[in-house]
């Protein structure tokens, strides 16, 4: 990598570029996913109730479906950082951040070159369900950070074989702990072929008996088991039937269809998530033949762990891209190796993504400044425009000057930011924060019971922005007339107009927000510059109702 500069070459600046540029999507509800709920809500509970141990959703139901690890992330993120939308992300986004830093000392352990630990780095921080996971609070990118630190343990029996130091014990065993804490069976079983392949591969079998260390064992059986034990032990059947029904019952699939389908599925988005970089490697024909190394048998035991993961995933009843997530660490170590051996890389190779992205960057730029003119201007926006605008000049200056990996991975990253440009202009403020708004000009004590009929992830959104100020319940569609009276006030969207007689409450309206079916006729209207207009007519609607005082 010639013409290099000494802070891009530092992993430290990769990883310090990665949490500032990825999390500029963390900071508000950019790329909000459903499923976030889950682990908000029972945050929220939690630091109401103080009872750590049992998630409790919107209903006020425990849900037993996943571990506690990752609502404990949410949790701490509130207790430290405030309830808010970043709170219940940040220690998401570091571990994301920390997934990379993991991959390079991987990349360093096997192959003793900085080059391609480094490589391998700027590659996973690159990747999709990477960045995407990065933003979220859901388990997917912490099982990823759990199993890559356990596999730093694997790369540690893979290079010392017999003499293997005891500190890979520890991070091989806590890793699969605390990924089983986070995801369950899943984390389980790629956890055991793992171990499976160092005490059988052909090349550098580790024996059983340098595999078992009681004190690293014992500490991570206590640690993967306690919260299962308890659960048991306080809700007996009903955890085990919740739980098992999640991880097992309404995850496999016995359809022979859906099986080929997911297979093929997770090796085609594994193929995508990697370009361009796949396009950097020597072609096959010109690389050494293989022989036993701890080089070449971490890239079997890579191709063995993805493999692996591959077939677990083809048997799930729906396919996300997401569960690909623990396998991305290994390739890219790997992919940094196989990159690296090909520099210096063709101006031509290299020149061609350079454009391409430049192209892309410009697009993404100009119609964040359309939106910046054609819809309310915002002070903060147009200060996030600015910025965007000198990191992509900055970044393809040095990267057109020197054509340095480091950079390219930085003109990758930077997608992100110039992204939530967009994103920031269509989510913000996002229906809870208007419905606090709306809330707060009413007359309402801390202890107000309010019911909320709706998207449950709505309902989420706005205990965030409420910071758990107030008691939201989720009504059920089934019971939703029997438990209306029981609230004062009712947060809810349009159909809850014909379940509310009009002269029993008042309604305002509360929010208004995206609608991604009327997305193309909202787009036109961003350019024609009636955004705002057409969201009252084609957005999503929620309103609040409060019950009259007379029949208080």
């Amino acid at each position: 990598m010639k013409g290099s500069m000494k802070s891009i070459d530092s992993h430290w600046f990769l990883i310090v570029a990665y949490i500032l540029l990825v999390g500029s999507l963390a900071l508000d509800y950019h790329f909000y996913y459903p499923d976030e709920l889950h682990y908000t809500d029972a945050a929220i509970q939690m630091i109401q109730s103080g009872d750590y141990l049992t998630p409790i959703d919107g209903s006020n139901h425990a849900r037993f479906n996943k571990p506690i690890v990752s609502y404990w992330f949410v949790a701490a993120g509130y207790r430290m950082f405030g309830i808010h939308a970043f709170g219940s992300r940040i220690f998401f986004l570091l571990a994301g951040a920390t997934i990379c830093l993991l991959v390079f000392l991987i990349g360093r352990l096997i192959y003793n070159d900085q080059t391609k630990a480094y490589i391998g780095m700027a590659i996973a921080a690159t990747q999709i369900p990477l960045i995407m996971s990065s933003i979220r609070s859901i388990p997917d990118v912490l099982l990823c950070l759990f199993m890559t630190l356990s596999v730093l343990g694997v790369a540690g029996f893979i290079k010392y074989g017999q003499a293997t130091p005891v500190r890979y014990h520890w991070m091989l065993y806590l890793g699969l702990a605390l990924a089983v804490g986070v995801k369950g069976i899943h984390a389980l079983a790629l956890g055991i072929a793992a171990l499976a392949f160092l005490c059988f591969n052909p090349w550098q079998a580790v024996s059983i008996k340098k595999l078992l260390h009681w004190p690293s064992m014992v500490t991570a059986f206590f640690l993967g088991a306690w919260w299962f034990v308890s659960m048991y032990l306080l809700y007996g059947q009903d955890f085990s039937y919740s739980f098992l029904h999640d991880q097992v019952g309404t995850r496999i699939s016995g359809n022979v269809f859906t099986i080929g389908k997911n297979l093929l599925l997770s090796l085609g988005f594994l193929l995508l998530f990697f370009i361009p970089w796949i396009f950097f490697i020597r072609p096959l024909h010109e690389a050494k033949k293989w022989r036993p190394s701890q080089a070449s048998v971490f890239g079997a035991f890579t191709i063995f762990f993805v493999m692996v993961a591959v077939l677990l995933i083809s048997f799930v009843s729906s396919f996300y891209e997401r569960y690909l997530l623990p396998a991305i660490p290994l390739l890219s170590v790997w992919m940094g190796h196989l990159v690296a051996e090909n520099l210096p890389l063709k101006k031509k190779a290299l020149g061609f993504w350079i454009v391409t992205f430049m192209v892309l960057h410009v697009i993404i730029l100009s119609f964040a400044a359309l939106m910046l003119t054609t819809m309310s201007f915002r002070p903060g926006n147009a200060i996030f425009l600015t910025t965007g605008i000198l990191l992509t000049f900055g970044i393809f200056y040095k990267l057109i000057k020197s054509l340095h990996l480091g950079w390219f991975a930085l003109s990758m990253l930077l997608f992100a930011f110039n992204l939530s440009l967009i994103t920031r202009n269509i989510s913000s403020p996002d229906e809870g924060e208007q419905i606090f708004t709306q809330l707060k000009g009413m007359t309402l004590d801390n202890m107000t019971s309010i019911g909320f009929g709706g998207d449950a992830q709505v309902a989420a959104k706005i205990r965030v922005a409420c910071s758990g100020q107030y008691q939201i319940m989720n009504l059920s569609d089934e019971y939703l007339s029997s438990e209306i009276p029981a609230f004062d006030l009712i947060i809810g969207n349009e159909k809850m107009i014909t379940e509310l007689p009009s002269h029993h409450y008042t309604m305002i309206s509360g929010a208004a927000s995206w609608n991604p079916h009327q997305g193309w006729p909202l787009l036109k209207a961003i350019v024609n510059g009636t955004y705002h207009q057409e969201l009252e007519n084609l957005g999503k609607r929620y309103y609040i109702f409060s019950k009259k005082a007379s029949l208080k």
